[in-house]
């Protein structure tokens, strides 16, 4: 299967594009700063950061800070939680979606 198919399928757990590509790079990068999945995905920072935050609120990604020396600011880097439990909750949101499916389509035909 290929990088966009798989990327189209996580679109179908109600993630956009964006997001979904950038879902993609963890499962295979595990980690990385907001930059590098900036510069790997051709995803601007402020889709990048939505999309970060709404993985936190998942429980999918953690983020810490490293510090680079002794001045500035610290950086933000960011590691999937546990790709097995990222993908059972993908699975999960993916078979709640299509029982829902399986209901209205019997609900159509009982029309």
């Amino acid at each position: 299967m290929e990088k966009n198919e798989k990327i189209k399928y996580l679109e179908g757990i109600d993630i956009t594009n964006r997001e979904a590509k950038i879902l993609y790079w963890f499962f295979k990068n595990h980690e990385g700063t907001s930059r590098d999945i900036e510069f790997s995905t051709f995803i601007r920072q402020p889709s990048v950061s939505l999309a970060l935050t709404k993985f936190q609120e998942r429980k999918w990604i953690n983020s810490a800070d490293v510090y680079r020396g002794q001045r500035g600011r610290p950086h933000k880097y960011f590691k999937i939680t546990n790709v097995e439990k990222v993908k059972s909750d993908i699975i999960k949101i993916l078979k709640d979606k299509q029982a829902n499916v399986d209901a209205f389509i019997e609900e159509l035909q009982k029309w």
